[in-house]
């Protein structure tokens, strides 16, 4: 009877310890599935969030509130064709003897004078694409408004000397305060909305953190799966 008694209370002893640890398994668990839970309400805040932040900025980048000035990358070609018209001329007025000292032989002369030809052509019919284009207001110049991004852009394209220029002539006005020629707004960046455009740096840094965070949480989930197994 003692015996019986003995090897009972040795099982309750076992049962004890053994649901104390199925008690610390189940504490655990609880804690892992609250932990991914708060992984998955974070990742779906950090979705919406993002969904939001590219809808916004490609409402910046898509809607037209710039002027059109599509028309300066016609001046700036017309620019790098006068500029290779004038270097052909100025090579063309060199004596025989500069001539000699300036390439080692004649044959190398005349390679030159071949590519400076070649590319006047090719600017040439640049620049007469571009005039036909604007002339019949083929897209994009048939646009009053054009988006940031491509106004920019137009700026980006343009010889340094380019935008120098029509900087300079943005400052000569006359008498009625009239600039000459040049629409102020072409370049100066100056037009309702333009500071949206700042913005866009801002939210592309934004959505890489973000990135950044969704990829972390992904690797946080990977370790609790295999935690789990």
């Amino acid at each position: 009877m003692t015996s019986k008694k003995i090897d009972l209370l040795e099982q309750m002893k076992r049962d004890e310890e053994q649901l104390k640890l199925r008690q610390k398994e189940l504490a655990e668990e609880i804690e892992l599935d609250i932990h991914r839970q708060n992984l998955l309400e974070q990742s779906g805040t950090i979705n919406k969030l993002k969904t939001q932040l590219e809808l916004f900025r490609n409402k910046i980048m898509e809607e037209e509130i710039a002027p059109n000035n599509y028309k300066l990358l016609v001046v700036n070609k017309q620019r790098e064709y006068d500029e290779l018209i004038n270097s052909g001329n100025r090579w063309n007025h060199l004596s025989e003897e500069e001539m000699i000292n300036k390439f080692d032989n004649v044959e190398q002369c005349g390679q030159y004078f071949l590519k400076i030809k070649q590319d006047i052509e090719l600017k040439k019919g640049e620049l007469q694409k571009l005039e036909s284009n604007i002339s019949q207001l083929k897209e994009p110049h048939n646009r009053i408004k054009i988006t940031s991004m491509e106004y920019f852009d137009n700026i980006s394209k343009c010889n340094d000397k380019t935008i120098k220029n029509m900087d300079i002539a943005m400052k000569l006005t006359n008498a009625n305060g009239d600039v000459y020629g040049v629409d102020k707004e072409l370049i100066s960046g100056n037009f309702t909305g333009s500071t949206k455009y700042d913005m866009l740096p801002i939210l592309t840094t934004i959505l890489g953190v973000l990135d950044k965070q969704q990829q972390s949480i992904e690797t946080i989930n990977k370790r609790l799966d295999s935690a789990s197994i």
